[in-house]
This record gives structure tokens, C-alpha cells and sequence, in this order.
């Protein structure tokens, strides 16, 4: 089977779009499981960023590929500023976030409307 040099560009082209959306979607925002969780806590998130390698509390646990660690800063509905560590889980059939505050030991994961009830 030959291609000829308009298929090659055209597969490559696809590739990087997929790829450029995929470090979009990574990088972007926090993922759904966490707006969701800081949501249900009547939380805001100031800040979230990915830690592919430094994972803070977390770094000792096994974390998996459908698992993502993020560091992140929440305002409370009191108004005071929260820091800590997140870790989403989507290798369940309901999203679980695991909280770790950098002022307490973690908690451990619930599913996201389990903790809302919290």
C-alpha cells in the first residue's frame, strides 16, 4: 500500500491536533471530579496545577495512570484560603477525590456525592 504525501500530512495533522487537545484538556482547567467536589463543599478553586512528579502526600501511595495528583489553593465559604493536595480517581464507576490539607493527615477517598454530605 502506498500513501501518498497528502495522506501523510493529513494523519499528520490529526496526531497533533489530538495531541494539542490532549495537553489542553491536562493543563487547562481542573478536571470535572474536582470542580465537582469543591462545588459540593461550597468551595472555589483559586488555584489547581497537575503534579506529574511531586506529589506531596500522595507521593508515597500508588498512584496509577487513571489517577491525577494536583496541588491546589480553595477559598472556603467563609472566605479564608485553603491549601492542599487532591487526588482524582477515575478508575471507579463514580469519581472519587482523596483530600489531603497540608494542615491535617488525608482523608480518606468517597465518592463525590458521599462527600458532600461531609
Amino acid at each position: 500500500m502506498n500513501y501518498s504525501s497528502d495522506d501523510l500530512l493529513f494523519a499528520g495533522a490529526i496526531i497533533l491536533i489530538a495531541l494539542v487537545l490532549s495537553i489542553v484538556k491536562r493543563f487547562a482547567k481542573p478536571p470535572l471530579a474536582l470542580q465537582q467536589w469543591a462545588s459540593q463543599q461550597g468551595f472555589s478553586i483559586v488555584r489547581s496545577r497537575y503534579r506529574q512528579f511531586a506529589r506531596g502526600p500522595f507521593a508515597a501511595a500508588s498512584v496509577t495512570k487513571e489517577q491525577d495528583v494536583y496541588e491546589v489553593i480553595i477559598l472556603t465559604h467563609e472566605g479564608t484560603q485553603r491549601a492542599g493536595w487532591v487526588r482524582c480517581n477515575y478508575a471507579t464507576a463514580a469519581e472519587r477525590v482523596e483530600i489531603a490539607w497540608n494542615d491535617e493527615s488525608p482523608k480518606p477517598a468517597l465518592p463525590i456525592t458521599a462527600q458532600a454530605a461531609r
